[in-house]
């Protein structure tokens, strides 16, 4: 029977059920040092990517205090509690890495003094520096506060998927293909790519748990590679593997020329995990 493609949603630790059967405990090889890559939030052309900002120089706009150290803002009190329905827009528009590492945490939420009645809403992402967010009554920071913290907890948690690629279905359907791959790279080999820039995922122990549970829930057959990807990569992943999965279910009973485009866009998954190597875990669950 042919395997088939998945994509799974992993929202957080689940609770095994009454049912759930004992599995054996895979062993874990951890490789060398291995260089995690930087975190490149740009297409593999150089352009930035939509949405994503590179750091705080970018969150500044014109008006904005441009440097703010933790020295300067004062603690933002807990507001009251919030009505149902209300949120709060993510600053410019946009979220950043450290935006989403930062936000969640309530007590990162500072306010730099802007006279009588205002205050800007600040966020403290290294101790020492904050960025400076919005411009607000003091009356309205305890509670925009919260509500921004909730919105990038809710983002932090829809980010939190995966998918797994059976390389056996990257496999040549038409005779007109040669491909340098491994000899063992299609038979009982996944790939498992996962984002690295929510606040969970971006810590190492979150990630070996998550690398093991999937491990865990794989067929013992089955090989499986992990690639923890910045959003910029995972974003050009998705466009590749959604234009593959939707010409794997065309080519079934389809034409040739639709075999072609399969065995070509299968192409494109397989030099992008080859350049995305840098960011495989270095660990191998047997």
């Amino acid at each position: 029977m042919e395997a088939h493609a998945r994509e799974t949603q992993e929202g957080g630790q689940p609770k095994p059920g009454a049912g759930d059967r004992p599995r054996p405990r895979r062993r874990v090889i951890q490789g060398g040092p291995g260089h995690q890559g930087r975190a490149h939030r740009r297409h593999a052309d150089g352009r930035p990517h939509e949405g994503v900002l590179e750091g705080a120089a970018e969150m500044q706009q014109a008006g904005f205090p441009q440097q703010v150290s933790y020295q300067q803002t004062v603690a933002v009190s807990k507001g009251a509690a919030l009505i149902s329905g209300e949120s709060a827009l993510l600053p410019h528009g946009a979220v950043s890495p450290s935006l989403m590492l930062a936000g969640i945490h309530r007590e990162n939420y500072r306010m730099l003094p802007a006279g009588e009645e205002q205050g800007w809403l600040c966020l403290n992402v290294d101790d020492e520096n904050c960025w400076a967010l919005s411009l607000l009554p003091k009356a309205e920071l305890a509670s925009t506060a919260q509500r921004l913290q909730e919105n990038l907890i809710a983002l932090n948690r829809s980010c939190e998927g995966f998918h797994l690629l059976e390389h056996l279905l990257l496999r040549p359907r038409g005779g007109k293909i040669t491909r340098e791959v491994p000899e063992d790279f299609y038979a009982h080999r996944v790939s498992v790519v996962l984002p690295a820039f929510t606040a969970r995922f971006a810590d190492p122990g979150c990630r070996a748990w998550m690398e093991e549970l999937i491990a865990q829930n794989l067929p013992a057959h089955i090989f499986p590679e992990f690639y923890w990807l910045d959003f910029a990569f995972l974003a050009e992943f998705e466009l590749h593997y959604r234009e593959w999965l939707a010409l794997l279910h065309d080519a079934v009973g389809g034409s040739d020329e639709v075999t072609e485009r399969l065995d070509a866009s299968a192409d494109q998954l397989i030099d992008f995990l080859k350049k995305a190597s840098a960011y495989r875990s270095n660990r191998f669950w047997l």
